[in-house]
């Protein structure tokens, strides 16, 4: 009978040692007998690290990977030992798993746009290698190490991965127009230091949106920053499990095991709760994530009581191999991940890595299928080729349209990604790991046991990975204030409603870098004499407490009411004795009696509606409308029909008490129609005379000329600019060279002062006050 080797370091000089992940381990051996004297260490792959298992190794091309019986020997603790195979040897079937999982990753990102379940799978596996290494080191006696381990980890994963952040910048500064810019050095930032499934977070993203024009380049760092927050996590919970195990004489793996059992309950509890109330949120969520990780330690703690006759190994494999290429087919496709859903491919794992390293008394060759030559191969770029083929995928969407390749076109991106993913293994990830393995740890007891070269990738890592996020966001911020400053100089008076209709403009206003940029009043923050309980007060103007300001006007209502402050600031600039005060919050419209809107909402309300009682300023300006994508307007007076979940307040009221119990003029203005789609951002993918990127304004509510009826004899004037910003009804992405929408539903702060103008005329017959004409040229 054939037994398996088994290779232990010479005693009989002396040895220089190196560390050796388990994804490295495999062609390390095969380095070795190939060529003693020089062994090259290869990577194997985005799992490659999620390992961590140890061996030792030296310079003649010996490895040490001792015995479970040996270990166990020195074990703590007085429980019966079950035997233990040794731990740190390769294990071909966890490499072709773990290569499966990538290409399923990629096919399906690529030509279905659904989730796989690989994810899933390379997450159990990295948990799974990292546990059954550092065990199997804490039952020999060694404590884990989790600074030693943690900066050695991320010296390994953060120079392909910088790699990739950094051609993604490029790209993206290239081909994509400026206004996609805006997060892109946050994104990058969050890439780099391993915290994006936060930001994802942060931005409601929504993994299953099938806009991949829309999605981040990023995206994909995820499950890498997943992968690296346990990094962090992992090593501190068994060091403290292994002091206690030292403490009370329990055994390590005992102990471990306890607890891991716990965090995989206690995970998937909160799963199972998360993705019933926000399944996009929880998609992302390491709490709701850790599970999977758990599961993989407990299986790598468990494994050694683990014995399958060989027939059973072989359906186990076939099952879970079969299993986990089937999964993204039969799974819906908004299942419900992390929660009941991801057990599939979890399980599957669990078939596959029991039956490939679960103690065996004969040796078995590999499986033909998950340790053949080709996914061993492959596997050395597969960490590679999961950081290119995201950002190839959404470029390919930004450029030509179209959020699923055909299968021609998938091809070519395919290719491509890979053929990136061999420049970075070859021309940054394995150079630095050869260069890394060149060196000697220091010694000292005390000390994390590093050497100068991986403590300086390290840190030469982590800095580039903070000054790209940090430095990039700094330049770009200063680009994006120099195109504001230009835009607010930008002389209105001969633009939009007012251009000459055959005129051609050389340049858009706003520039497509800041076109994104919200409306609001320039200013500063009111003053906090009062608490004014909204997201924003701004104040701009003369000087009201010194008795400066002549004219004071007071705006108080959701995003679309700040939105309109732009042809008040821009009659203002004409009159600089006169001050504006804004209150907004977003979403906050005025609610009825019935409605139940936020605290700060209502607060903002109330607190607005009380100053304008009290300071009675000259000019109170809301909005009275609440337009809908493709429908007719809502009425401040309509309490019957509620906009989202919230009953619309009756304006009519508010205007009378305001005009009569104090001197101060209302002005009730009509919102801008909103689109399914950000017209502007529309013109740029398909042109800007494309039909999908021109739209109808909505008919006139058969009780428009009721209200507005209603509010003229409250006292109030009406005020529509709708005819303006849409001529004849027709709505465009731009007019008289100003981009008239920032997104679906606001206009932008140039289309808003090219209205100044409109306003005036349509105010100034009923107020004398505001002039008749805002520039000087009228």
């Amino acid at each position: 009978m054939r037994r398996e080797p088994s290779v232990r370091e010479s005693p009989c000089r002396e040895s220089r040692t190196l560390e050796i992940d388990d994804g490295n381990l495999y062609l390390f051996m095969v380095a070795a007998r190939a060529r003693p004297s020089a062994v090259l260490l290869l990577n194997a792959g985005p799992g490659q690290d999620a390992g961590g298992s140890m061996a030792t190794a030296t310079t003649t091309g010996l490895v040490s990977v001792g015995s479970g019986d040996a270990r166990n020997d020195r074990s703590a603790g007085t429980e019966a030992v079950p035997p233990s195979p040794p731990t740190n040897r390769y294990v071909p079937e966890i490499a072709g798993l773990r290569t499966i999982a990538l290409l399923l990753v990629a096919s399906f990102h690529i030509w279905l746009g659904r989730v796989s379940g690989g994810v899933d799978i390379f997450l159990f596996i990295g948990a799974y290698l990292m546990t059954r290494s550092l065990a199997d080191r804490a039952e020999a006696g060694n404590l884990t190490r989790p600074i030693t381990y943690i900066v050695r980890k991320f010296a390994r994963l953060l120079p392909a991965a910088l790699a990739a952040i950094v051609l993604t910048v490029v790209a993206v500064l290239i081909f994509i127009a400026p206004h996609s810019w805006s997060t892109l050095f946050d994104q990058a930032l969050a890439s780099g230091t391993y915290w994006m499934n936060f930001w994802l977070q942060g931005e409601a993203v929504d993994y299953y949106a099938a806009n991949r024009h829309e999605s981040s380049f990023f995206q994909h760092f995820w499950s890498l920053s997943l992968q690296g927050q346990v990094f962090v996590l992992w090593p501190f919970v068994h060091l403290l499990c292994e002091w206690i195990a030292r403490k009370t004489g329990i055994r390590p793996r005992s102990l471990l095991l306890g607890v891991f059992a716990v965090v995989s309950i206690a995970s998937f509890s909160w799963a199972l709760h998360l993705t019933s109330v926000s399944p996009e949120f929880a998609y992302f969520d390491l709490p709701a994530r850790l599970w999977e990780f758990a599961l993989g330690s407990v299986l790598a703690l468990v494994i050694p009581w683990l014995r399958f006759p060989g027939h059973i190994r072989r359906i186990m494999t076939s099952i879970g191999l079969i299993g986990a290429v089937l999964c993204g087919f039969v799974m819906p496709v908004d299942a419900a991940y992390p929660g009941w859903p991801a057990m599939w491919p979890v399980f599957c794992a669990v078939l596959v890595i029991a039956a490939a390293d679960a103690p065996r008394s004969t040796t078995q060759r590999p499986d033909p299928i998950l340790g053949s030559r080709i996914l061993q191969r492959i596997g050395g770029y597969t960490y590679a080729l999961y950081l290119t083929h995201w950002p190839i995928l959404i470029l390919y969407a930004n450029l030509v349209g179209g959020d699923t390749p055909s299968a021609i076109d998938g091809l070519v991106l395919l290719l491509i990604s890979a053929a990136l993913a061999v420049v970075i293994t070859h021309a940054v990830e394995r150079p630095v790991t050869r260069w890394m393995s060149r060196e000697q740890p220091m010694q000292k007891r005390r000390l994390p046991r590093l050497g100068k070269r991986t403590l300086a990738v390290f840190t030469v890592g982590a800095v580039l990975a903070t000054g790209i996020g940090v430095g990039g966001e700094e330049g770009l911020k200063r680009m994006q204030m120099s195109a504001l400053d230009a835009i607010w100089l930008t002389d209105v008076s001969d633009r939009g409603p007012q251009a000459n209709p055959n005129e051609e403009f050389d340049a858009l206003v706003p520039a497509d870098m800041v076109v994104e940029t919200p409306p609001d009043i320039r200013g500063d923050w009111c003053p906090l004499d009062k608490w004014w309980g909204g997201l924003a007060c701004l104040e701009d103007g003369a000087d009201v407490q010194s008795g400066a300001a002549d004219r004071r006007i007071v705006v108080i209502g959701n995003s679309h009411a700040m939105m309109y402050t732009g042809m008040l600031w821009e009659t203002m600039q004409q009159h600089p004795s006169w001050h504006i005060r804004a209150y907004g919050s977003p979403g906050c419209i005025a609610p009825g009696p019935d409605s139940t809107p936020t605290e700060q909402c209502a607060k903002m309300w109330e607190t607005a509606i009380e100053f304008v009682t009290e300071t009675q300023p000259d000019l109170l300006v809301i909005v009275g409308t609440v337009s809908r994508v493709g429908d007719t307007d809502l009425l401040h007076n309509d309490t019957a029909s509620p906009y989202k979940d919230t009953v619309l307040g009756d304006h009519v009221p508010t205007v009378a008490h305001v005009t009569q119990q104090t001197t101060t003029e209302v002005v009730v203005i009509r919102d801008t129609p909103r689109f399914p789609t950000a017209p502007y951002f529309c013109a740029v993918e398909h042109g800007h005379d494309a039909e999908e990127c021109i739209f109808k304004v909505p008919e006139d509510p058969d009780a428009l000329p009721q209200f507005i009826t209603q509010i003229e004899e409250a006292g109030g004037v009406w005020v529509d600019v709708n005819g303006a910003v849409c001529p004849d009804g027709t709505c465009r992405p731009t007019l008289g060279g100003i981009v008239t929408y920032l997104d679906d539903n606001h206009l932008t702060a140039t289309m808003s002062r090219s209205l100044a103008q409109v306003f005036a005329d349509q105010v100034h017959p009923h107020i004398s006050w505001w002039p008749a004409s805002v520039w000087s040229k009228f």
